[in-house]
């Protein structure tokens, strides 16, 4: 706390800090909370540099009323205008890699103040045309008097000597960027007062320390945490500089070894990936002609539906009842004819389905988006946890998202408008909020920068994760990039920047500990030139060993037939009984079946069923060998003929989507080439007579009723 009583002055006298980045921002007003020990206090400006670049506009807006201002452009609505211009141009389907890279050059050249004018963008294709889209992309804004968020700069300089702008600190900035140092000077212009600060503290205590393997070096991560935890360390810090890579991993282990309120990893997914979302997604994009089969397994499993809870065990059991649902496509009128007397409640609700528009207003879509989905019944009748919930409100607002698009294009037609929506929800981070009380704090380098810890461990210090190698953008010329240090350009800069950072981390902190593995899938690693000079220690790795021992359990539960429950099951039920009671009581009390996979055609059971039939019309027309015999090479090839095809009637008696006339055909010339081979044994056989087919007895064995086939 002692680090950060400077930004804790400036905001004690009404000064503006602006960070970095939001998290840091966010931080700094926590912890200024925590030090002025007051239930209410106005709430200081604390914030990052994107956000004062909002906070000027609006009051310049608000100065300046009568100016018809262009309208500033969110994140989406500027990753959709690109994507525009690269279908106009290229006529091809969104390119998640390609947008990402056109806005990332896009921010770069306003960043530092690069123009596509410039000669150097002539002399390679790729600039070329990165030239052309960006003319194509300004036309747009200018037809559309709107403006991104770099271009803000520019607009208000202007009008920055009328606006009243409190003094300003900047805070853990690495370096600035010549567009921040084109607003400071015309601030510092105006009269404003600007100050800069980042932390002084000397460092602390650091050690590094050697791990043979990925897996030892989380365990000694975890041994060195259960040791802070025990000192009573009230912040300790873990940095993972890919902790993209590693999330789910660390999470593991940290709720292997910690409950889930010590421990808190600042790591978001995209909102696509919340099982929540991927049902609703599923919802919007059902067919209303005809459905898939992962569509049918999600609408009886999913409890995320109206009535799952009451109709649950109902909607479990329709695959076992309707096979012919795990084929690929089932048409939709199909499916809801198989729920409506078991699951009235779903089947109401897909009946009542109005299907999409063909082209719509982009400002309705919102609305049909939530008509369907209430409709349905989403999220359901069960309460939801709080990460739920907050993953719904969240997809909530998401939705209300799409009406500023309209400023972009004025319709869309039900592809464009679902590929927009599920695009928004890949690229939108989100993480629940957890528990302020969370001791351990798992962090990115870049998000820790600027933060205070009483211990922190960073890992995975091995050089070829830090520095980062050069990675420079194919849209801007190689020669601007280092002629004006821009970032990712060359591996000075890289370095230089990874070494601020590690140094701000360790002032940050009253011990830091790095650590780094020796080998990676058995290939030596070596660790960073940042940590040469730090000191190793090696600490043995404290393994507990737990005695293993049997444990007993004698279960005497019994659960008594109900008074209207009927088994059935045939012999298989005293073959599973005698293989395993439970599998018995599971397949024939709690009717658990295995789930067939979707699969074009026949599956293997579906075709030993068929030739089962083919045969037996055969031998009923045939009856004995020495018919068999009388017959020639072309009756008899007829005569399998049209057994084979009286076979495949039976199956066909449920319509089959995914086996149409051609698979037919080729099922009819496999049976017909089996059923001739076996005719060709029975004919050198001994002379029989067919004097019974395969029939079906019922007998009652102590009042079990059991289907035998003779």
């Amino acid at each position: 706390m002692k680090q950060l009583h400077v930004p804790f002055e400036h905001l004690d006298r009404g000064h503006w800090v602006i960070t970095p980045n939001n998290r840091l921002s966010t931080y700094l007003l926590k912890q200024y909370y925590a030090y002025q020990r007051t239930l209410c206090l106005q709430k200081p400006v604390c914030i990052s540099f994107s956000t004062l670049l909002l906070r000027l506009y609006q009051r310049v807006r608000h100065q300046q009323p009568r100016i018809n201002h262009p309208q500033l452009l969110n994140t989406h609505q500027i990753e959709l205008l690109w994507q525009q211009i690269i279908r106009h141009a290229r006529a091809q389907p969104y390119n998640e890699g390609l947008i990402n890279a056109l806005v990332s050059a896009w921010t770069s050249c306003q960043d530092w103040g690069v123009s596509t004018t410039n000669v150097h963008f002539q002399t390679k294709p790729e600039t070329q045309q990165f030239h052309h889209w960006v003319q194509a992309f300004q036309q747009a804004l200018r037809a559309r008097h709107a403006l991104t968020t770099p271009q803000l700069v520019d607009y208000m300089l202007p009008f920055l000597a009328e606006l009243q702008i409190p003094p300003l600190l900047w805070m853990c900035f690495d370096d600035y960027t010549p567009l921040q140092q084109k607003l400071q000077a015309r601030l510092e212009h105006t009269g404003c007062v600007m100050s800069h600060y980042d932390l002084t503290h000397p460092p602390g205590r650091a050690l590094t320390i050697p791990a043979n393997s990925p897996d030892e070096e989380y365990q000694r991560c975890i041994q060195w945490l259960k040791q802070q935890l025990a000192q009573g360390k009230p912040r300790i810090g873990v940095i993972v500089p890919d902790l993209t890579t590693h999330a789910q991993t660390i999470q593991r282990l940290l709720r292997a070894h910690f409950k889930p309120i010590e421990f808190n990893i600042s790591f978001g997914k995209s909102l696509s990936d919340y099982p929540l979302i991927k049902h609703a997604l599923t919802w919007l994009e059902l067919d209303l002609q005809t459905l898939k089969s992962q569509d049918i397994h999600r609408l009886l499993y999913s409890p995320y539906l109206l009535d799952s809870n009451t109709e649950g065990i109902a909607r479990f059991q329709i695959l076992q009842t309707y096979p012919v649902l795990n084929e690929p496509f089932t048409a939709f009128r199909s499916f809801t004819n198989c729920i409506q007397s078991t699951c009235p409640s779903l089947f109401a609700a897909l009946t009542n389905l109005r299907a999409f528009p063909e082209q719509a207003p982009t400002t309705s879509w919102s609305g049909w988006f939530k008509e369907r989905l209430v409709t349905l019944g989403f999220p359901g009748n069960a309460p939801l946890n709080s990460a739920n919930y907050q993953c719904f409100k969240r997809f909530e607002a998401l939705l209300e998202e799409i009406y500023p698009l309209h400023v972009v294009t004025d319709t869309l037609d039900a592809t464009e408008a679902l590929e927009t929506l599920r695009i928004l929800t890949q690229k939108t981070l989100f993480q629940p909020q957890e528990s302020n009380t969370a001791t351990i704090h798992v962090l990115g380098l870049l998000e820790a920068s600027g933060t205070t810890f009483d211990s922190l461990w960073i890992m995975h210090m091995n050089d070829h994760i830090l520095p980062q190698k050069p990675h420079l953008s194919p849209f801007i010329p190689v020669q601007l990039q280092r002629e004006l240090n821009m970032p990712h350009a060359n591996a000075a800069r890289e370095l230089q920047f990874a070494t601020q950072t590690i140094q701000r981390l360790q002032r940050g902190s009253e011990e830091t500990v790095f650590s780094f593995t020796r080998f990676i899938n058995d290939m030596p690693c070596t660790k960073s030139p940042l940590i040469e000079s730090i000191p190793e220690l090696i600490l043995p790795l404290e393994v507990p060993l737990e005695p293993i021992y049997w444990i007993s359990h004698d279960e005497s539960y019994v659960l008594p037939l109900g008074l209207d429950e009927r088994i059935s099951g045939g012999t298989q039920l005293l073959a599973n009984q005698a293989k395993c009671p439970f599998k018995a009581f599971a397949a024939h009390r709690l009717h658990a079946k295995t789930t067939q996979p979707a699969q074009m055609g026949l599956d293997s059971r579906e075709r030993g069923q068929l030739l089962h039939k083919a045969l037996e019309l055969v031998w009923t027309e045939l009856k004995n060998q020495a018919n068999l015999l009388t017959y020639s090479r072309e009756a008899l090839r007829q005569l399998i003929q049209v057994c084979c095809k009286k076979a495949l009637l039976w199956i066909l008696a449920t319509p089959r989507h995914s086996f149409p006339v051609l698979l037919q055909d080729l099922e009819i010339q496999r049976l017909s080439q089996l059923i001739n081979a076996s005719l060709d044994y029975e004919k050198n056989r001994e002379a029989f007579d067919v004097v019974g087919l395969e029939q079906q007895a019922t007998i009652d064995l102590a009042g079990l009723n059991l289907t035998l086939k003779l």
